[in-house]
């Protein structure tokens, strides 16, 4: 017997899963964005542009994605601040956000 022979099954049924997940994946993109509206977009991007700052907060997996959409925020040139950032949870405190 091939003592290597179950490690090959192992490592072709996890290509196979890994390849399998990710077509998973590419669909629930593409079903996500196919539901994109993009007047609602364009209705965004016109308040983010009339805004002097933009704040996000979250926690976990929801926390994760809005600090990625922060950074590409500030890619675009906005000044977003998240209130997972120490100097931010001492701003917060003292800001009037009325």
């Amino acid at each position: 017997m091939n003592p290597t022979a179950p490690a090959i099954r192992t490592v072709h049924s996890t290509a196979v899963d890994i390849a399998r997940n990710l077509s998973l994946v590419r669909d629930e993109i593409a079903d996500t964005t196919a539901k994109i509206d993009e007047q609602e977009v364009a209705t965004l991007a016109a308040h983010l542009g009339q805004t002097g700052r933009v704040f996000v907060a979250g926690a976990g997996r929801s926390g994760l994605v809005l600090r990625m959409a922060a950074m590409r925020l500030m890619h675009l040139g906005l000044t977003v601040h998240s209130t997972d950032e120490p100097t931010e949870q001492l701003w917060l405190r003292h800001a009037n956000l009325k």
